[in-house]
């Protein structure tokens, strides 16, 4: 499907029977998450080896930082394969956007001299 021009499949088996509710009601705190939007808790070899090579490396990435529900998918990688987004120059950003949870500064920390190896690693 192309979602930039509208034309996005739509499965109504997954959504047609969902009995929760879809708006805040007056007096509610929250809603539950539908099915169709909830994704499983990140696990596997691949996302524990990446996620501890990261560590190691004191590298941030935009995933962990944007805290990412689909980390799971890219990190947990299928056949073998896992993909981190690196944050270069530390894991603060100076945009300051609204919509991101990356954390932001307008003077962030200085920078870690190691860190161009480490990425190289």
């Amino acid at each position: 499907g192309d979602f930039i021009g509208g034309v996005v499949p739509r499965n109504e088996a997954e959504w047609s029977d969902y009995e929760g509710k879809l708006k805040l009601a007056k007096g509610d705190k929250r809603l539950r998450l539908p099915p169709w939007l909830k994704t499983e808790i990140p696990m596997g070899q691949n996302f524990s080896k990446l996620k501890k090579d990261l560590r190691g490396l004191k590298l941030a990435t935009v995933c962990e930082e944007a805290r990412c529900p689909n980390i799971g998918e890219c990190w947990g990688g299928e056949k073998g394969t896992a993909t981190a987004t690196i944050m270069l120059m530390g894991d603060t950003c100076t945009r300051g956007c609204r919509f991101c949870s990356v954390k932001t500064s307008r003077a962030p920390p200085p920078l870690d001299p190691a860190e161009p190896l480490n990425t190289a690693e």
